[in-house]
């Protein structure tokens, strides 16, 4: 995956104490962008391993309360911000998750926005769609519902189920 930076402990980007992963690469353009230098889809190429253990580095150092993803656009690069969502669960699970994007809500629900690197589009819709990033963040990203189906504080079947 492509790297900008990361921030090893920021107050200023989310709730609390968190490191930021800052994505490289966005295609989407928008007025007023705040990090314009991070557009190219060229830098640093990092493994996803390596991202984890750079955080966990982290959390040793810091009281660490989550990570926020940034960029770029990490949705542009989905398969890896999955796969380092699930990696930091796996190793930190009281770690919370946030992500600032240029993609609105409904888009990232319909699993509407361009991945540009086609080995990645070429492993199907499986490993990014709402589905998956419930599995990934525990909620669904359509109603906020466990990973059981379940609309969060109802007993009725979620939508995006």
């Amino acid at each position: 995956m492509l790297l900008h930076a990361l921030i090893p402990a920021s107050r200023a980007n989310g709730p609390g104490l968190r490191s930021v992963v800052f994505f490289q690469g966005c295609q989407i353009g928008c007025v007023g962008c705040w990090n314009p230098q991070t557009h190219a889809f060229h830098g640093p190429e990092v493994t996803v391993d390596d991202v984890v253990r750079q955080v966990l580095e982290a959390r040793q150092e810091y009281p660490l309360e989550g990570i926020t993803f940034s960029g770029g656009e990490p949705m542009q690069q989905a398969n890896g911000l999955l796969q380092l969502i699930q990696g930091l669960r796996h190793q930190a699970p009281e770690l919370s998750f946030g992500m600032f994007s240029g993609y609105a809500e409904h888009e990232l629900v319909k699993g509407q926005y361009w991945i540009p690197n086609p080995s990645i589009a070429a492993l199907g819709v499986g490993e990014t769609s709402p589905r998956a990033v419930t599995r990934a963040f525990g909620r669904c990203p359509r109603c906020g519902g466990e990973e059981s189906g379940v609309v969060a504080g109802r007993r009725e079947p979620c939508p995006a189920a």
